[in-house]
């Protein structure tokens, strides 16, 4: 039975066959990765030649195919038995190099936008597409009646929940996409992950909101229009709370809502990582850009009229699914390839 202590220091004993999955602490809310069995090693036995006892001597060839060459036969221009020591140990590690050879940073970001061209990856796109269509269609039937509203709740925070997956995903190596499903119930699949998403989005935004309140009370305009027309230190401040989302959305994801209270822990991680990081604020920044850009041209493509509106709304549900995915993607990727510079301790 496999067994986990967390860096909290909360013990797991875990069933059969859960090796290799991933799983959240719930004590301190970090996720991480069940570890194998370790292997039990069979004694050496005669049959099994000794490298460091014979590096000067030419090792036999055992009878069928120990190294991979047949009796009497030849592999790779090699007579049997004149491979030495050092090429097969040569040959071994460049087996491995070439096992464990990983994307760069930017190479993964290249193959995200190139997600989709795999069948299990479009499954998904198309399931969150759906999602995504129906969000606006709910919301226009709230006013008819209340239950929408609820109904509105529940497919937002399933995609909350699945914002955060894909940067739990991806921040584990993950190529493929997290499926999409309720096995948790609604509290832990909907409704927790709306809050958190919720609550890390105002934490984010706290510097625009209160400077946003503040220029509000000071000229006698209402709130949404002081937003509607920024300037000055709004500007700089809504600036700087879109600097912050994607490491507040990550330290959510990856340690819990209460890791971003330790403001000092986030902007030391910023300072080590800060070329890297600036990249991930453009790439979200440019992601949602182009996205607003897409969707003005379907827009204008469609003209006006009824049948222009549904198509309009099946385009632009496309873009956002397709982009909040790719957004998420690259924060869960930052702290793939960037975390051990960070302050936090994840594993």
């Amino acid at each position: 039975m496999p067994t986990y202590t967390c860096t909290c220091g909360a013990g797991y004993k875990l069933p059969e066959g859960s090796e290799g999955k991933r799983a959240r602490c719930k004590k301190c809310g970090v996720v991480f990765t069940i570890p194998q069995e370790p292997l039990e090693v069979a004694p050496p036995d005669d049959d099994y030649w000794d490298f460091e006892a014979n590096r000067s001597q030419t090792p036999p060839v055992p009878e069928g195919s120990r190294f991979g060459i047949p009796a009497g036969g030849t592999a790779a221009g090699h007579p049997a038995g004149e491979y030495s020591p050092e090429e097969l140990v040569a040959k071994g590690r460049a087996a491995m190099a070439g096992a464990t050879k990983v994307r760069g940073f930017w190479a993964d970001v290249g193959w995200t936008f190139a997600l989709f061209t795999e069948p299990n990856n479009l499954a998904m796109l198309v399931i969150v597409w759906v999602l995504h269509a129906l969000l606006p269609v709910v919301a226009m039937a709230v006013p008819v009646c209340c239950f929408f509203f609820l109904g509105y709740l529940v497919i937002y925070g399933w995609l909350c929940s699945y914002w955060f997956n894909v940067i739990e995903d991806a921040a584990a190596g993950e190529d493929r996409l997290p499926s999409l499903s309720l096995t948790e119930g609604i509290l832990d699949d909907v409704i927790i992950p709306f809050l958190k998403f919720v609550g890390a989005t105002v934490l984010a935004t706290a510097p625009a909101i209160v400077c946003g309140l503040v220029v509000a009370l000071a000229s006698g305009v209402a709130f949404g229009q002081t937003l509607s027309n920024p300037t000055g230190p709004l500007v700089a401040t809504i600036a700087v709370s879109m600097f912050l989302l994607p490491m507040v959305l990550l330290v959510t994801a990856i340690g819990g809502i209460f890791s971003v209270i330790r403001v000092d822990l986030l902007c030391i991680t910023i300072v080590r990582t800060f070329p890297a990081y600036l990249a991930v604020c453009l790439l979200v920044g440019g992601t949602s850009l182009l996205e607003g850009f897409a969707k003005e041209l379907a827009g204008l493509a469609t003209g006006g009229g009824l049948q222009s509106f549904w198509v309009t709304l099946v385009l632009t549900s496309l873009l956002q699914a397709y982009f909040s995915i790719v957004s998420m993607r690259i924060v869960g990727l930052y702290y793939h390839h960037f975390k051990k510079r960070f302050a936090w301790s994840w594993g």
